[in-house]
């Protein structure tokens, strides 16, 4: 009963670990395409802004939703690759994918084990051997406790 509540706890932290590992890897997905993107729609509206003020036009800038307009897309945009190191730093540190993989594998072992023992194969097997020079001696035991009770 003890394997197998040991089997459920390592499996059960094993699923943490996996889904932890896959919020990390989101996490940095999102985090690496969105400053890819502010990275791209920055420039692209600096380059904008540089060929129209080239060419004395009143119009310097890109449309942007007010959200997204240049002065916070220039103070965003030097945060996000730091706030993605920081994530990538977490997830190598805490390493999620080697403690799911870990977990997983002795989980497995011990339900490897469990059914071993359940059918008693490998280490588990019944020794016979032992058995009958075990059951040998405790005959001869009582044989020789009988026959020195039937010499007196």
């Amino acid at each position: 009963m003890h394997a197998w509540i040991m089997y459920v706890r390592f499996h059960n932290n094993a699923s943490i670990q996996i889904k932890r590992a896959w919020v990390f890897h989101m996490a940095l997905l999102f985090l690496n395409v969105l400053t890819t993107l502010l990275a791209l729609v920055f420039y692209a509206g600096m380059d904008q802004c540089s060929q129209e003020c080239a060419e004395g036009s009143s119009a310097a800038y890109i449309d942007l939703p007010i959200w997204l307009s240049r002065e916070i897309v220039a103070s965003i945009l030097p945060i996000l690759p730091v706030l993605s190191g920081m994530m990538l730093t977490i997830s190598s540190k805490f390493s999620p994918i080697l403690k799911w993989s870990s977990l997983y594998s002795n989980a497995e072992q011990i339900k490897s084990e469990i059914n071993m023992y359940r059918a008693r194969v490998g280490d588990y097997t019944p020794r016979v051997k032992n058995n009958i020079d075990i059951m040998s001696k405790v005959l001869n035991a009582k044989l020789c406790h009988l026959f020195s009770y039937s010499s007196r």
